[in-house]
């Protein structure tokens, strides 16, 4: 009897120690790792910006052009805008944002020019801003286009071959009249031109004109008019000029 005593009480701490080994509480579960396993932190990668190759070509045309914006007297603006890059141009868009003084964009504005020479001088004005007296700043931005892939749509300047008469004729009611001709070889797609009125310097109003499919060793004339300041009434002014701002052909 004894015997049989001893022999379960042997099993009994047999058991026990069995039991005790596959033991571990949660603690220890989650400090436990395989031998052998390497865990490292995940960094953060930052995504590439589609953009960025767009923007950093718009910068680059950014540093070719100059523009230079003229407020008017009818609350109109014009901007002159200058290519310093030897390249030729077939499609220039150029985007313009103006802020308030709290530098919040209050207006956009953007327009188009084909046909654009290495070192040409281009002019347009906006009209829609007569709303927006409070402007402060301005931001231009361009893209330009080289070519057409199809070649459907090829644009090469012009201006070399528009001549000028030297002599602006004087009419009745404030109009003036400018005389061009096509010396080139070739007909003419389209002609822009502007006139400028100054008072004391001052850029005071812009007009202008177009004139389309001419012939070689045609000539025509363009009609402008002085132009109303913001109040209706006549600008202020003591000398003009007429300028060339975009001739070109297409194929």
């Amino acid at each position: 009897m004894m015997k049989i005593r001893i022999f379960l009480v042997c099993l009994l701490i047999l058991m026990l120690s069995f039991s005790g080994c596959g033991l571990l509480t949660s603690g220890d579960q989650q400090k436990y790792k395989p031998q052998g396993e390497v865990q490292t932190e995940l960094n953060d990668r930052d995504e590439a910006d589609p953009s960025q190759e767009q923007t950093s070509q718009k910068d680059s045309l950014a540093e070719e052009f100059v523009c230079e914006l003229h407020p008017l007297s009818n609350n109109e603006v014009l901007f002159k805008l200058t290519n310093n890059s030897e390249m030729d141009i077939q499609e220039l868009t150029m985007h313009v944002e103006f802020y308030d003084e709290k530098e919040n964009i209050i207006t956009d504005y953007e327009t188009y020019f084909k046909g654009v020479a290495a070192g040409q001088v281009l002019y347009t004005f906006s009209t829609h801003l007569k709303d927006y007296e409070a402007w402060d700043t301005y931001q231009t931005s361009y893209e330009a286009k080289h070519d057409s892939p199809d070649g459907l749509y090829d644009y090469s300047s012009a201006i070399e071959d528009v001549e000028a008469e030297d002599e602006i004729r004087e009419g009745s009611d404030y109009t003036y009249y400018a005389t061009f001709r096509n010396i080139g070889s070739k007909t003419i797609d389209y002609v822009n031109a502007l006139i400028l009125f100054y008072h004391e310097d001052e850029l005071t109003g812009a007009g202008e004109r177009i004139k389309q499919n001419i012939d070689p060793d045609d000539s025509f004339e363009l009609e402008f008019m002085a132009v109303p300041d913001a109040d209706g009434r006549m600008i202020q002014y003591n000398r003009y000029e007429v300028v060339l701002s975009q001739a070109y052909y297409k194929k």
